[in-house]
């Protein structure tokens, strides 16, 4: 089934929407909102010292009592500007390196283990005999790697609730799992596990692959390992103290000066606390975008989805167990078209996960119409579309069905010979492909190409000449054609 919603932590799915304004008043996962009373309580503030300097008389002394000094302070409070923006965004720039780096390496990590979990899958015996010994392995491993996977992302997550989920793990032994709970490492211990568990069962016939292929899963193992210690680096080294602490205090003197300086600057009392909300809204945003990336484990709306790649890595686990997965499909080659390498289309779809869904199949069927009195011979070529359908529609409505047929032009009895005008008629034309009807086209002028437009009478050729038509039909470059006997069926949307 799909995958239920993710816990804590989860990111923040949006639409920027057609102009990349559509998402600008969301409040969730925002830094807006607590900037806001900042910078406003700044406007207040300014236009406050604002109006009470203009109001005094400082009797040509200049603002304040300064005379021409204020000048030099507007000089100097903008090179403090210069170093409090550089530090900001060199501390932006570290968290969203960290940010990054972060879900990077734990995807690294998860495409790691899962691929060391299907190679051991693919690595067991096909004997029947040991059928049993194989599946109790592989639901061994498949629990240890889930318990792995748990393990490393609680090593790197800062949450309230590391409570993530695994497989079932009833059927271990219970004084192993205590022992492993009682480890500061628990990773260590289930890499470790996982490995003599592979070698035991080397040594039983139930892995029979060769040495050196068999050590690509002690690979991927080891890589994992490494990427999470990685990523224990990102949580467990923060942005250094000194660079921190120097922010917050250029912040607190900006906000304490900035009413001041800008009596100096601007003589309109609402343009003064304008320019000030401005300034301190810019300043404190960045800053909060950077504590909101530095850390990316933990609870808050922006960091990275935690629980839900537990839940995706369980998924996946339980898919390399089911029995479609275990192996490969059968495959009927046909020269007559599998040489071609035609083209169809393959439906990707979005449901909650992304699902590939088979494209629709073409089928043309060509039969020669038998002639009556009034009408000649004509061949009728039958096209029938199959798209995909889910368990909740039924198969009736799964296809459309379109004819083709090559009836004389108009009735008329003239000396001229009757053309064939092939028509197209749809039951459901709503569920054709604009694609397909491409392709309908084409077989439309190679039916032109065909009996219709032959000099003569229609049956000219005898058995032998329709025979060869209607495998020109069939051959048709841009229909993948099948023959009446060999339709494809209808494939289920993987769920």
């Amino acid at each position: 089934p799909p995958l239920p919603g993710s816990g804590g932590g989860a990111m923040i799915d949006y639409d920027i929407g057609k102009w990349g304004l559509g998402f600008i008043w969301k409040v969730h996962g925002s830094v807006i909102p607590k900037t806001l009373w900042i910078a406003v309580s700044n406007a207040l503030v300014t236009a406050t010292v604002h109006a009470i300097a203009y109001s005094l008389d400082w009797e040509g002394d200049g603002v304040f009592g300064l005379g021409d000094q204020g000048e030099n302070l507007v000089h100097v409070w903008s090179a403090f500007n210069w170093v409090l923006g550089f530090l900001i965004i060199f501390r932006t720039q570290q968290a969203h390196s960290k940010f990054w780096e972060g879900g990077t390496l734990l995807q690294q990590v998860r495409g790691e283990w899962i691929n060391a979990t299907s190679a051991l899958f693919a690595f067991c015996t096909d004997d029947p005999a040991e059928h049993e010994k194989v599946e109790e392995f592989q639901h061994f491993v498949a629990r240890l790697m889930s318990m792995l996977y748990c393990s490393a992302l609680q090593q790197v997550a800062v949450m309230k609730d590391e409570s993530f989920d695994i497989l079932d793990n009833r059927g271990i032994d219970p004084k192993c799992l205590k022992y492993m709970e009682s480890k500061e490492d628990k990773c260590e211990v289930l890499v470790q596990w996982v490995q003599r568990l592979i070698m035991t069962n080397v040594r039983k016939g139930i892995l029979d692959a060769p040495a050196p292929i068999l050590s690509r899963v002690f690979h991927d193992l080891s890589k994992g390992i490494v990427g999470i210690h990685d990523t224990r680096k990102i949580a467990e080294f923060l942005f250094p103290f000194p660079y921190a602490q120097m922010i917050s205090v250029m912040l607190l003197v900006q906000w304490a000066i900035v009413p001041l300086v800008t009596v100096f600057i601007i003589r309109t009392t609402w343009m003064a606390a304008m320019l000030a909300f401005l300034a301190i809204f810019t300043y404190w945003s960045i800053n909060f975008i950077a504590m909101e990336l530095e850390m990316p484990f933990g609870d808050d709306p922006n960091d990275l989805p935690i629980a839900h790649l537990m839940k995706d890595f369980n998924y996946s686990l339980r898919t390399l167990l089911e029995d479609g997965c275990q192996a490969a499909p059968t495959f009927h080659f046909n020269p007559s078209w599998h040489r071609k390498c035609l083209i169809t289309p393959w439906v990707v779809e979005n449901n909650g996960m992304n699902s590939l869904r088979i494209g629709r199949q073409l089928e043309l069927e060509v039969t020669p119409t038998p002639p009556t009195p009034s009408t000649p011979a004509s061949p009728s070529a039958r096209f029938r579309f199959f798209r995909n359908f889910t368990g909740s529609e039924s198969a009736s409505s799964a296809g459309s069905v379109a004819e083709v047929r090559t009836p004389s032009t108009d009735g008329k009895a003239d000396a001229s010979p009757p053309g064939y005008r092939p028509r197209l008629t749809f039951e459901r034309p709503a569920m054709v492909h604009r694609g397909l009807r491409a392709r309908l086209d084409d077989a439309r002028r190679a039916f032109q190409n065909g009996p219709g437009h032959r000099d003569g009478p229609p049956d000219a050729g005898g058995p032998a000449g329709r025979r060869k038509d209607q495998d020109s039909i069939r051959s048709a470059h841009s229909l993948n054609s099948v023959h009446s006997e060999e339709v494809l069926s209808p494939h289920p949307a993987v769920s």
